[in-house]
């Protein structure tokens, strides 16, 4: 299932609930975050918490196309011809959760604002339409 997820750096990112876990009679679901590797999963309390919620309630997503192969030098001598590899993708926005305060709001706009990455995801993945 897809969901929003408020990380501990006060940022709401996109994931997915991976698994769910029976502990001590509380219902606890595994969480993977869009875009980061398996070591950033958390497990967390599912019912009612706080850091979990509806995908897009404060996530955002958008259409748009990329360039995904990058060019190379000695390919495109001749500046008039382009050769393009746009593909259309998913760009994932992650945002500051305001609800903690205006402290970890600014904190979290600062992480954000330094990251030097951004996750898109390429449609046809699953259909092996894209080249290796």
């Amino acid at each position: 299932m897809t969901v929003d997820i408020c990380d501990t750096e006060s940022i709401w990112s996109s994931g997915k609930i991976v698994r769910m876990v029976q502990a001590d009679s509380i219902l606890h679901v595994e969480v993977s975050y869009d875009g980061w590797d398996e070591k950033w999963n958390e497990i967390m309390p599912w019912y009612n918490n706080p850091r979990l919620a509806k995908i897009s309630t404060y996530t955002k997503r958008s259409k748009c196309m990329v360039d995904l192969i990058p060019k190379r030098k000695h390919q495109n001598k001749d500046k008039r011809f382009c050769h393009c590899h746009y593909w259309p993708c998913i760009v994932h926005f992650r945002v500051p959760n305001l609800s903690k305060g205006i402290e970890k709001y600014s904190m979290a706009e600062t992480a954000l604002r330094t990251e030097p990455k951004i996750f898109i995801e390429p449609y046809g993945l699953d259909d092996e339409l894209l080249p290796k």
